[in-house]
């Protein structure tokens, strides 16, 4: 975008610059001739050059009424912002943009509360215990909607997936429903042998689950984004596929073991 805005100004101020007749003899008093037939074909001015004049200002005034709108634009639109904001977020000024997180909640599709608190901390612990190139989980939920896609946009780690009309937009097609699909199985499904597959496809370390996990859904499907019994797979798999690695109110960062463990007997006695 930034870019984009100095490239158009160069551009604009380039073309203007290209319309513009060419100096005519007689002093400033007869910048507007042009636009007089009469006196163009009495000095031999040729009509091309009025056409021009016209484009240049056609053109001119184009650009000046978007540099008014943008201008515009930030001066009614920030207190429409404002009144969005949630009534945990800071009354100062400031640059963090993960400052709501702290007391910040929504409701979902059928009116329950989803916290973020936690979230903010398994944030702030992953950037401080994890490598920025390992793989994490979250729910696939779409842009613009619950704060999909929160953890990876916090931490800058990877994801499976993120907002997928967004990768839809920068991607071939291919394997975005797929992973969507993905997701939601290692989330909802009760067969540990599954989810350690799907893991291990697509080298995840981390899992976060979340209210957002727990809870999303939307007034068209009331059934919430991971089912109990999903997520209680995740606590069967502990000690052998998985590790709790962190846990902040109702969020837990489960880690995924490199090579998996077999589960010591309940009557197993360890020898020194």
């Amino acid at each position: 975008w930034i870019m984009l805005a100095i490239g158009s100004a160069v551009l604009l101020a380039r073309m203007l610059q290209r319309v513009r007749l060419p100096a005519i003899s007689g002093g400033s008093r007869d910048v507007g001739i042009a636009a007089n037939p009469v006196e163009r074909s009495k000095r031999g001015i040729s009509s091309d050059y009025s056409r021009l004049d016209i484009a240049g200002r056609v053109l001119g005034g184009a650009g000046i009424l978007m540099l008014v709108l943008g201008l515009a634009y930030p001066v009614f639109a920030t207190p429409v912002r404002l009144r969005q904001d949630m009534p945990s977020s800071p009354s100062e000024l400031t640059l963090d943009g993960y400052a709501w997180m702290e007391d910040g909640t929504i409701t979902n599709g059928t009116g329950e509360v989803i916290s973020f608190s936690g979230d903010l901390d398994a944030i702030e612990w992953l950037r401080n215990h994890a490598g920025q190139t390992q793989v994490i989980v979250e729910a696939g939920i779409g842009p613009y909607r619950g704060n999909g896609a929160r953890i990876s946009s916090g931490t800058g780690m990877p994801a499976v997936i993120g907002w997928d009309r967004h990768q839809y937009q920068q991607r071939y097609p291919q394997g975005i429903a797929q992973r969507m699909a993905d997701v939601k199985t290692i989330y909802n499904s009760v067969d540990i042998n599954q989810k350690i597959e799907l893991l291990r496809r697509y080298n995840a370390r981390y899992i976060v689950v979340g209210d957002v996990e727990r809870l999303w859904n939307t007034p068209e499907n009331p059934e919430h984004y991971a089912s109990d019994a999903g997520l209680a797979a995740f606590d069967a798999m502990l000690g052998t596929s998985l590790r709790l690695a962190f846990v902040s109110g109702s969020t837990r960062v489960y880690e995924v073991l490199e090579f998996p463990a077999i589960r010591p007997a309940e009557n197993a006695m360890r020898e020194l």
